[in-house]
Formats: C-alpha cells, sequence, structure tokens
C-alpha cells in the first residue's frame, strides 16, 4: 500500500470515534479525491462490517463527504446494495455478520440523507422475493426452516423504519408488511429468538398491527393489495410511491447523531 492509502486506513480504522467525525472528515477533504475516493469507500465499507457499533460513525462521516462529493454517497449505496444481492446470491453460514451489516449500514445511509426509501424498500421486497421464482430454486436459496432473511428485513427496519411513520412513507411500509407476513407464514414456526426480534420491531413501528393467523389469511391480504392497485392505476404499485415525505423527520435525526457537518474557508464547522 501507498502512504496515503495508509493514512487513510489510520484515519477510518483507528482514529475515527464520535469524538473525532470533524476531524476525520476535514483530513478526509484534503485529499486528491479523484484519486482516492474509491479506496475511502472501500475502507469506509470495511469498517463498517468489521466493527458493527461503527455503522452510525461511518454513516455520519459519509453524509459529511457526500456534502462536497456526492459521488461519495451514491458509491456507497450502490456498493451496499450489490453486496446485498450478493448475499442473497450465495448464502452461507461464514457470510451472517457482513450480510447483516450491509442491511444495517443501508439503513443508517438512509437515515444521514444518503439515499431515499426507494432502495430500502426494493431492498425489503428483495429480501422476501429473491430466489423464489421455483420451489427448487427457492429450497437452495432460502429453505423454509432458513430464517436469516427475517433478520434481515428485521435489522433493516429497526434501522431506519421509524421514519416510515406519515404520509406516503407509511402506507409503503404498511404494504410491504403484509407482503412480509405472507412471507413468515410461508416458512416453518419461527424460533422464539426470530419471533421474539419479530415482535419488537412490529411492536415499534406498528403496535396495533393485525398479526396473519395463516398463510392464507396472508396471501389473501396480499391478493386484495394487487387487486386494488391493478383496478386503480392499471398494475401492481410495488416499491414505487411519493418520496421524501419523511426528510424533515431525517434531518432532526441527523442533526441529533452528528451535527450539520460543513467545511468553510478556515476550516470544519460544526452547526
Amino acid at each position: 500500500r501507498s502512504a496515503l492509502h495508509e493514512y487513510i486506513r489510520h484515519l477510518i480504522f483507528e482514529v475515527l470515534s464520535e469524538a473525532t467525525i470533524p476531524l476525520v472528515l476535514r483530513k478526509l477533504l484534503k485529499l486528491p479525491w479523484a484519486l482516492y475516493e474509491k479506496y475511502v469507500v472501500k475502507c469506509l465499507l470495511k469498517v463498517g462490517i468489521c466493527r458493527f457499533s461503527n455503522i452510525p460513525l461511518v454513516s455520519c462521516l459519509a453524509a459529511g463527504l457526500a456534502q462536497y462529493h456526492d459521488s461519495c454517497g451514491v458509491a456507497l449505496v450502490d456498493c451496499v446494495l450489490e453486496d446485498v444481492r450478493c448475499g442473497l446470491e450465495n448464502p452461507g453460514a461464514g457470510m451472517y455478520q457482513k450480510r447483516m451489516a450491509d442491511v444495517r449500514l443501508l439503513g443508517e445511509l438512509y437515515n444521514y440523507m444518503l439515499c431515499n426509501s426507494t432502495p430500502v424498500f426494493e431492498t425489503l421486497y428483495l429480501l422476501v422475493t429473491f430466489g423464489h421464482e421455483s420451489p427448487e430454486l427457492a429450497e437452495r436459496l432460502d429453505p423454509p426452516d432458513d430464517f436469516f432473511r427475517v433478520r434481515l428485513v428485521c435489522a433493516l427496519l429497526d434501522a431506519c423504519g421509524q421514519y416510515f411513520g406519515e404520509g406516503a412513507a407509511r402506507s409503503r411500509l404498511d404494504r410491504f408488511l403484509t407482503f412480509f407476513q405472507a412471507y413468515i407464514l410461508s416458512k416453518a414456526a419461527l424460533p422464539l429468538d426470530v419471533e421474539f426480534d419479530l415482535q419488537d420491531v412490529l411492536h415499534a413501528l406498528r403496535p396495533s398491527l393485525k398479526r396473519y393467523d395463516t398463510y392464507d389469511e396472508a396471501l389473501a391480504a396480499v391478493q386484495d393489495i394487487i387487486a386494488r392497485e391493478v383496478a386503480q392505476f392499471g398494475a401492481p404499485l410495488g416499491t414505487i410511491g411519493e418520496e421524501e415525505e419523511e426528510e424533515d423527520e431525517r434531518r432532526g435525526a441527523r442533526s441529533r447523531h452528528c451535527g450539520s457537518l460543513s467545511v468553510g474557508t478556515t476550516g470544519l464547522v460544526i452547526l
């Protein structure tokens, strides 16, 4: 590695903490960005996966970088989405920690306004549909007694679902939760620890949500949603919907976590 590569690793892997985010941001912004952006993104992804507790710090730092280099935020989100899909295509016990970190990071990137809600909802639906084009493929990629995708959905909703409480975002989450229940009921009975995780998330996001008792009941609700959308819009809506009604809430969360970061002519300023 070059000296600058080692310096970047030092800043992100060793120096970065809640107290040092402004310092690390200021120093990274002094780099010849076109030459080192890709390596910065690589290090941000790695530290988030290696140190689960650092994911909010990574997202906050990325939000500060993206104020000056939009491509940084875009690249980070794209890499996370690609990693999520790769994890679904190649499930394996050795990848559990990384896959959990990927969805958690996506949720935090949404919280810090590095993406809108569309990739979040696309990922939620991907988690409950990928590989179910045929029974043979589903048996290999997502067998009935494998509940890790349920954990992934819970982790993503736990990270950012609190901002889907009003307007179009609320409707989109309500829709997804119906599909999610059908997915859960298509599997074997949930282990107690997974059921408890699910209950915690649902209680936090939708405490009055009706839980369906059978797969047939949940499937009928899904089919009813699709039929109503086809009748009204000509096709199922999927993840399409109005955007950004939740941004004011996210701005508040972002300022609570790390402030609004900016760099003036005299250096870094925390607003």
